[in-house]
């Protein structure tokens, strides 16, 4: 069996007739390898071929469409690498949203946390040994007339105290 080669990216795929036909996939997000930071991630379970190549960074992956047709996904992803010495990922939320109907894509946003201290404000990830996974088990949004509302699993306030529940955070964000 081969593992998938693809790494860090969305794609999108349309359907103009109720799903019997889907037209060829669109690149949602994809972050370069040479983007990564150099201080690595949190160790990830090998795949199918014994070793981590093809390891998706993204997850937590959700999507809707608006009244005007629009259409929002967002996603988790750990493009800012591993929490200190924890071996933890640090994760946030963007987003990305298509004007007409998946062809083309906007430059993604970051929904959760500080652009200005991304470290600082961003999740942690993991639970139960899974450390290279994102904090809690969903990520769900919505959207109106040009407007994207988000929700998300955060543990960014438990580096402090490692039991500290995640709490839900939400965002509006205005397109």
């Amino acid at each position: 069996m081969s593992c998938p080669t693809k790494r860090n990216v969305v794609y999108c795929k349309a359907s103009y007739d109720g799903g019997d036909t889907w037209n060829g996939e669109q690149r949602v997000f994809t972050l370069d390898q040479s983007a990564l930071p150099p201080n690595g991630f949190a160790p990830v379970p090998p795949n199918c071929d014994g070793d981590t190549n093809g390891f998706y960074r993204i997850g937590r992956v959700w999507s809707c469409v608006d009244d005007n047709h629009n259409v929002y996904v967002c996603w988790m992803d750990n493009r800012y690498g591993r929490y200190g010495t924890t071996c933890k990922d640090y994760w946030h939320v963007f987003c990305s949203r298509s004007t007409n109907y998946g062809a083309d894509w906007t430059t993604p946003i970051q929904v959760s946390g500080s652009t200005s201290d991304p470290l600082g404000s961003a999740s942690i990830g993991g639970f139960m040994g899974h450390d290279h996974v994102p904090p809690g088990d969903v990520l769900t949004c919505d959207a109106d007339n040009n407007r994207l509302y988000a929700a998300w699993p955060d543990s960014r306030d438990s580096r402090n105290e490692p039991s500290y529940p995640s709490q839900v955070y939400f965002r509006r964000i205005d397109f």
